[in-house]
Formats: C-alpha cells, sequence, structure tokens
C-alpha cells in the first residue's frame, strides 16, 4: 500500500474534532512562523555606505587636480552617507528607521570627534615637553591623529550599527480564513 495513501486514510478515519485540533495548530504554528520570520535588508543599507567611500576615495584622490571636482565630490560622499541609508529604510516602508538612522549618522561624527579631543586633551597633559615651541608644533600632529582614528572609527560603527539593528523589515500583514465545523473566522495576521 502506498504511504501517502495510508496517511490520508488514517486522517479520515480520526474523528472531525481532531482533524480540527491539528489545523488549529498547524495555523498557530504557520502565525508564529510569520511573526518571527522578518526581512533583513541591511545590504541595501552596507551598499549605500560603499557608495559613499567611493565617493570619498574618488574625491581624496580628485582633489589635488580638481579641486572643484573633488569638493562635489566631498559632498556627494557626505550626503550619500547621511541619507542613503534612510532612502533604503523608507523604501521598505521603514520611515521611523529612516529618523532613526539620520539621527545616528550624524551623531556618531560628533561622539567621535569629541571623543578625539578627549583623547588630545589628555594626549596633552601626559606629554613631558616643557618647551612651548615643541609643545605647539606637536599638539597639531596629536589632535590630528586621534580625531583620524575616532571619527573614521565612530562612522564606520554608525554604519553596521544602522544595518545590523535597524535593517529588519517586519513580516507583511495578511488576510485569513479558517473554516471549521461551527462556523468561520475571517482576520488579519501579522505584527506590528
Amino acid at each position: 500500500m502506498d504511504p501517502a495513501l495510508a496517511d490520508t486514510q488514517a486522517v479520515e478515519a480520526r474523528p472531525a474534532e481532531a482533524r480540527s485540533e491539528d489545523t488549529r495548530l498547524q495555523n498557530d504554528w504557520a502565525l508564529e512562523r510569520a511573526v518571527k520570520r522578518r526581512e533583513w535588508y541591511g545590504g541595501w543599507v552596507l551598499g549605500t555606505d560603499a557608495l559613499a567611500g567611493t565617493l570619498l576615495v574618488g574625491s581624496l584622490a580628485v582633489y589635488g587636480f580638481d579641486d572643484r571636482m573633488g569638493g562635489v565630490l566631498l559632498l556627494s560622499a557626505a550626503t550619500t552617507y547621511v541619507f542613503g541609508a534612510s532612502i533604503a529604510h523608507v523604501a521598505h516602508g521603514r520611515p521611523l528607521s529612516a529618523v532613526k538612522s539620520v539621527g545616528l549618522r550624524l551623531g556618531a561624527p560628533v561622539v567621535g570627534a569629541l571623543m578625539g579631543f578627549g583623547g588630545f586633551f589628555a594626549w596633552r597633559q601626559l606629554d613631558g615637553s616643557t618647551r612651548e615651541s615643541d609643545r605647539v608644533a606637536s599638539d597639531g600632529a596629536k589632535a590630528f591623529i586621534c580625531l583620524a582614528l575616532t571619527v573614521p572609527t565612530s562612522i564606520a560603527a554608525a554604519s553596521l550599527l544602522d544595518a545590523a539593528a535597524l535593517s529588519w523589515a517586519p513580516p507583511h500583514f495578511g488576510p485569513t480564513l479558517e473554516v471549521a465545523r461551527g462556523g468561520a473566522t475571517l482576520g488579519v495576521r501579522g505584527a506590528l
């Protein structure tokens, strides 16, 4: 005997209440699975950041030859960094995540700069130089080193945090219809 046919006969031999309970359990399992399943679109967010990085490198490469074009590319890189991921969020129906993304991307470099200046002032206090001319000459290099370490790191952290935490779309809502022996139920399934 065919195993699939045997299963069908076994299901038909069970009482209708048991079959409806199985259907209800399967529907509950499908709902739970649908609620837990979310779509990650962080690749789009990271793609806009890769584009911003490419524009930044292009602006640095061109800046010595054509200052105007270098400035345009630099402005394009900054605009893409701040608003590119937000466009991806809005395109996936997440306008609140777009606002959070802009705040994160504007706030992270500021926090990085504050950390860099804090490191600079701490380094300056620890410096043993007593001559003012030595101290002034080295202050610029120290400030540059501190900012060059903290600001790009904070920008990269904002990008990764945006992709990892904000780039999840909820499952889509959908209508449901359940027919049982005592009647039917019409509803909507999904998650807020």
